[in-house]
């Protein structure tokens, strides 16, 4: 993916759409086919790797994954990916992951019951929208 994301025109294309889409549009990239074709892709990895999945598991759930948006939009956050758009890394979405894989085992470690790993895991959500918000801010002024 991060061939595709910074070595190819799609990659440029997806990542100018992604940042200002009436920038992108103004400077002659067709952003709805740039829209579907990140979906499409999107669409062929996710079943790429639920075949990949049933291949070495031999049993597929439709559940797996299930409840954790929470945690997939922190990591995402917390690694750097801007909410306005546009200025996020792999790299840094891979210390979110990271970030919150440790924050999620300690809770659990901790005897933390989920009902209050959840409130947490918003309050860190919260709080790295906050400073993403202040940082954002700080750059324009």
């Amino acid at each position: 993916s991060y061939f595709i994301f910074n070595k190819t025109i799609m990659g440029f294309h997806m990542r100018a759409v992604g940042g200002n889409k009436m920038a992108a549009r103004a400077s002659g990239i067709n952003v709805m086919i740039i829209k579907v074709a990140a979906f499409v892709i999107t669409g062929f990895f996710c079943a790429l790797a639920g075949i990949l999945n049933l291949s070495f598991l031999a049993n597929v759930q439709g559940t797996v994954g299930y409840g954790l948006e929470l945690d997939v939009i922190a990591a995402v956050i917390i690694g750097g990916t801007s909410m306005s758009g546009g200025e996020g890394t792999i790299l840094g979405t891979t210390i979110g992951v990271l970030i919150m894989g440790v924050l999620r085992n300690g809770l659990i470690l901790l005897g933390v019951s989920p009902f209050w790993q959840i409130l947490i895991i918003g309050l860190v959500i919260i709080g790295a929208v906050g400073l993403d918000t202040w940082t954002s801010k700080q750059k324009i002024s």
